[in-house]
């Protein structure tokens, strides 16, 4: 959650690197998000901007952005006023959630025109703001109707006014030991209102606290919350880097809001597909259990041509008494009195056939609404882990076995890439190298086809998600545990959780009944680790 004194450190880590710089392209990420590319002292940089109401933020990026291939109205109008324009300078509206960009752009005269850029990062609302020179609002990303602007007017045409203050102090000019800071300053979040504090308690003062967390260059997270004053009772995770922290933090988001704009049809496809399966699947097994008797058939059949010299071959009975030798007991047949016995021994006997046949189908009819079932719960799961690469390799495996039906056009596409499954692969200091399968795909390449026999095989009991194979001959304890960490981070795992770690060799490992990205194990160790949102920051990423 983002907070006045973070975008602070947010305005001037985007001074440092991106100030001057000069926008080249802007695209569409999703419904919610855009991404800026610039370039700004010989590096390239991607910007990324979201209005989302849960994951509003504004921040550069060091992971591989997806863009869609349709942008909005706001996204072309953007390109227009702001492609291959400089950045001039960047700032923050006193000590509130309010950045502006003030852009340089020459038109088609030679005259340079002013634009400023600003993002509002208010929670829900957040919003995206184009002006012009005079600060009159050439286009909003959301569109504020009149009669809902009360405070103030944010429509086309209209000139901006920045958010009301409502009356609290701008820390930066004078603040003193509170209480609770949110109520008299700008800038204060609960949660950093309450690190304050914190350091109040220790013998701090507000003023030495505050200038302590304008010149930190590490920044500290845990629950969710980013600072830069040294958590003094949690359990944290460190970066040296803003940008770093964020891509950690939102490590999901942005894949998880793609997905769900460009696969809507897909993932309501998935939906029913699952429900169908579900009542499928019962319907099956009714039917699996009402033929489980079919060997009892075969047993009478046999029985009454064994005994056929003990009746008229051309009389009908309603039933007759015979003596079960396997049992060792008589038993009661009943016969149906309009047929002959011969013809009871036949029908009994085609009854057996006919029933095993339908047995064997239902049995393999259980088994691939199972595998369907697995196949449809994965590809959910990934919904919130997973990147669009992965996702789309999900979708071709769905559309392959004829689950969903992919569009024809997301087929060529991926078909003219022909790029190879989208696995991942890292390495530790000791050089050993940890394969990651983030999808049913995936985990049959790094499990059945990249491992060797002694690899170690690593994941997280009874969940659907990442294979981990271990390459490497410094294996130890802390080993695993990364292993452990890389499973967890690339599987759909609750927070603040222990999960059930499993860890083998690959010759423990067999296929599940040929199901893709299933398997059966021999033999296994296990251990419990915390899913702390820990991933472990010494691995190095090789593909």
């Amino acid at each position: 959650m983002l907070y006045g004194l973070l975008v602070t450190k947010i305005v001037n880590n985007l001074k440092n690197k991106i100030n001057t710089g000069k926008i080249q392209k802007i695209y569409q990420l999703n419904d919610n998000e855009l991404v800026f590319k610039i370039r700004a002292k010989h590096t390239n940089y991607n910007l990324i901007n979201s209005i989302q109401a849960n994951d509003f933020r504004l921040h550069l990026t060091n992971n591989k952005v997806t863009t869609l291939d349709e942008a909005t109205n706001f996204c072309m109008l953007l390109r227009k006023h702001l492609e291959g324009g400089i950045i001039k300078d960047i700032k923050q509206y006193q000590c509130e959630r309010v950045i502006v960009f003030e852009i340089l752009k020459m038109n088609e005269l030679k005259d340079v025109n002013t634009k400023y850029l600003i993002f509002e990062l208010l929670g829900r609302h957040s919003n995206t703001i184009l002006c012009d020179h005079d600060y009159k609002i050439i286009q909003t990303y959301k569109l504020i109707p009149l009669y809902a602007s009360m405070s103030r007017i944010i429509h086309k045409k209209a000139i901006y006014e920045y958010i009301d203050t409502k009356g609290r102090i701008n820390p930066y000019e004078q603040i003193n030991n509170e209480d609770d800071y949110t109520i008299n300053y700008q800038g204060f979040s609960k949660e950093i209102s309450n690190e304050f504090i914190a350091y109040n308690n220790q013998g701090y003062q507000a003023n030495d606290i505050l200038n302590n967390y304008l010149n930190s260059t590490k920044i500290y997270l845990y629950n969710n919350f980013l600072t830069y004053l040294e958590p003094l009772t949690n359990e944290y995770q460190s970066f040296d880097d803003l940008d770093n922290a964020f891509d950690y933090l939102y490590q999901h988001q942005s894949s998880h809001q793609s997905i769900n704009t460009i696969y809507k049809k897909e993932l309501n496809e998935i939906k029913n597909g699952i429900k169908r399966n579900k009542r499928k699947q019962k319907k099956l097994e009714l039917q699996y259990q009402a033929n489980l008797n079919y060997q009892e058939y075969q047993k009478i059949g046999t029985l009454l041509y064994d005994n056929l010299y003990q009746f008229k071959k051309d009389e009908h009975y309603k039933q007759v008494e015979l003596f079960d030798f396997e049992d060792n007991k008589d038993i009661t047949i009943k016969l149906n009195d309009k047929i002959s016995y011969i013809e009871n021994a036949k029908n009994y006997l085609k009854k057996y056939h006919k029933q095993k046949k339908s047995f064997t189908y239902l049995d393999e009819q259980i088994k691939l609404a199972i595998d369907s079932s697995y196949l449809y719960q994965e590809a959910m799961n990934m919904v919130e882990y997973a990147t669009l690469e992965d996702f789309q390799e999900m979708l071709e495996l769905l559309d392959q076995k004829k689950l969903i039906n992919l569009n024809h056009k997301r087929k060529k596409q991926k078909k003219e890439k022909n790029k190879e499954l989208n696995y991942s692969c890292f390495k530790d200091e000791l050089n050993n190298k940890y394969y990651v399968g983030k999808n049913a795909l995936q985990n049959n390449l790094v499990t059945f086809k990249i491992a060797k026999d002694n690899d170690i095989w690593v994941h997280i009991k009874d969940i659907s998600g990442a294979h981990v194979i271990i390459k490497g001959d410094h294996i130890n304890e802390q080993v695993i545990e990364k292993a452990a960490h890389l499973a967890l981070y690339y599987s759909n795992t609750k927070p603040n959780v222990n999960y059930e770690i499993q860890y083998t060799k690959v010759y423990n490992l067999s296929k599940l009944n040929n199901q893709l990205g299933q398997v059966k194990i021999k033999t296994y160790k296990s251990t419990m680790i915390a899913n702390d949102g820990k991933i472990t920051k010494e691995l190095e990423q090789l593909k």
